[in-house]
């Protein structure tokens, strides 16, 4: 069953997937429109994110009451081009009670502070190795906090080689831990979205994976 997250702007759905998700979430009836389909591989936690007045998605005032709702139907696909018998689809509705509204009192200054929002799983990520000393290398990889999702980020799926011969000396596994303590990563900025690895330049990490995963209780989890 996908997770749901309501404010009166946006809804964001989240699904979790027993093997790495290679497929497409989408709000029916708007597969030809790219804000209204997500497409995710290798991740095992897949989402999109609808923004009110997009993909048919219109705040309505119910029938009975005052409470407003959005109202929109995703359907999950595990294939990228095919419709499947494993396909689920969901009608998915967030429900808002009405307040009075109070008259308040306008605070001057500048409120057009721009922010960085996930659209559809994707965030402009970076990598980079830089010289740490003259015997050792940095790894890091960052992302923008975004202001839309409470997320966390995980690196999975490393190899550890020797940078001449390329023998295998370790991993890091689906979880993000690794195989050997002494190539375990730095966490203490996963908050900020930022993991950070020093290494001798005699030994390289290869073929990482980035995943972007729902805080679990506001925390990020990490080995």
């Amino acid at each position: 069953m996908p997770e749901v997250e309501c404010t009166l702007q946006e809804i964001t759905v989240w699904f979790s997937t027993l093997k790495a998700f290679r497929g497409k979430v989408f709000i029916v009836g708007y597969t030809n429109d790219s804000e209204c389909v997500a497409r995710h591989t290798g991740i095992k936690t897949t989402f999109i994110h609808i923004k009110r007045n997009s993909c048919g998605m219109a705040l309505e005032r119910e029938l009975f009451g005052d409470n407003l709702k959005l109202s929109v139907k995703v359907t999950v696909s595990f294939n990228p081009f095919f419709v499947t018998k494993q396909d689920r689809s969901y009608q998915i509705t967030c429900r808002f009670k009405s307040v009075k509204s109070k008259k308040t009192k306008k605070i001057s200054g500048n409120n057009n502070i721009p922010t960085l929002k996930i659209v559809n799983g994707l965030l402009p990520c970076t990598y980079k190795v830089i010289n740490r000393t003259s015997t050792a290398n940095q790894y890091i990889w960052k992302c923008p906090q975004p202001s839309n999702v409470d997320v966390c980020l995980r690196l999975t799926n490393c190899k550890i080689k020797k940078a001449e011969t390329k023998q295998l000396l370790g991993t890091i596994d689906s979880s993000g831990c690794a195989s050997e303590k002494k190539y375990s990563l730095d966490y203490s900025e996963i908050d900020s979205l930022k993991i950070t690895k020093i290494l001798s330049k005699k030994v390289v990490i290869e073929d990482c994976k980035l995943e972007l995963h729902k805080k679990l209780h506001y925390i990020c989890m990490v080995c």
